[in-house]
């Protein structure tokens, strides 16, 4: 049961960067953006990066780095980051 847990978790964390990574491109929807795909090759610089980081931390609860969009440079690889640090409690709730 808790692997279908933190699957969900990581589906709405997916769901959540989609949608950020979208709205920043001006794309029609989240389903226009592949989470393989880096996020310099969707088309994101730094700026973009800042602004994605921001509605994520938003919509999370959470402190979202935008240091962490090169670390972890795919929805895949950064929404499983980001589940494991709500799990582990190593963020706290977005205070910046």
């Amino acid at each position: 049961m808790a692997g279908t847990d933190r699957a969900a978790e990581t589906a709405n964390v997916q769901g959540c960067l989609a949608r950020a990574v979208a709205g920043v491109l001006g794309l029609p929807g989240a389903d226009e953006v592949d989470i393989e795909t880096s996020f310099a090759d969707l088309g994101l610089d730094s700026v973009g990066g800042i602004e994605v980081a921001k509605r994520v931390a938003g919509e999370l609860g959470m402190r979202v780095p935008p240091v962490l969009l090169f670390d972890f440079p795919t929805i895949r690889e950064l929404s499983q980051h980001l589940v494991s640090i709500r799990r582990h409690g190593a963020v706290g709730a977005a205070t910046e």
